[in-house]
């Protein structure tokens, strides 16, 4: 009897030498706001704590919002300062369905790797994905991140589910989308994506509220006190 990890071994030889292209957790949506909409992609992404947006997607929708300063931590780099605006915005599927109402800071630039696109893999190979349709646009930006604070975004309706090593696929609220492993690549570009973000008065807050609990109240007399004191 073959084991998983006799599976998982047999996977692994199969790719030894060969690079692989993965399919990030990528949706195209419509995007709408004061009766404007747009078309993007968006990343659900479970390692961000929170929901982040290009500029241009909030200058396209003709968006205002509040400005606020924010502590924003990768895997590289701690509490970067960043400037930006909180908005609200309405995401749906691009081909219509529920309507999700989620909150937004901005960044200049939404530096999220871009998926291969689906043009170029075959879902033929795999007998769990060659009857879906997965949606694609022209335009493979992303100009939005779902994070964890919209946890509705990552109810898993549907999977398409295969042997181990092979791409999957799930349906949310907001449509279908491709994970996993799909295409050869020559190149050796890793690409990972850990988000977290802070209110810089609300982390000030917490670490003046650490330092008063690590400092020892003044004694001026010496005297110790009491039980009762």
């Amino acid at each position: 009897m073959q084991t998983m990890s006799d599976e998982l071994s047999s996977k692994v030889c199969n790719v030894r030498g060969e690079k692989i292209s993965t399919s990030l957790n990528v949706v195209p949506v419509r995007i709408m706001a004061h009766g404007k909409e747009v078309i993007t992609n968006a990343f659900i992404d479970q390692g961000s704590t929170t929901t982040l947006c290009d500029e241009r997607l909030v200058d396209a929708l003709g968006l205002s919002g509040e400005s606020v300063t924010f502590s924003l931590s990768t895997l590289n780099h701690v509490s970067e300062k960043q400037h930006g605006k909180k908005v609200q915005l309405d995401v749906a599927p691009i081909n219509g369905g529920d309507v999700l109402t989620l909150v937004a800071l901005t960044l200049y630039c939404l530096e999220v790797t871009k998926n291969p696109s689906i043009d170029a893999i075959d879902l033929q190979r795999w007998n769990h994905l060659c009857d879906l349709h997965v949606p694609i646009l022209p335009d493979e930006d992303i100009l939005l991140l779902i994070g964890v604070d919209v946890p509705h975004a990552f109810w898993t309706l549907e999977e398409r589910r295969g042997n181990v090593g092979e791409p999957f696929a799930v349906r949310t609220l907001l449509g279908w989308s491709l994970i996993g492993p799909v295409l050869p690549s020559a190149g050796k570009t890793l690409a990972v994506h850990h988000v977290t973000t802070a209110d810089e008065v609300l982390e000030h807050n917490v670490k003046k509220l650490w330092q008063l609990d690590a400092t020892s109240p003044p004694n001026p007399s010496g005297v110790s006190m009491s039980k009762e004191d």
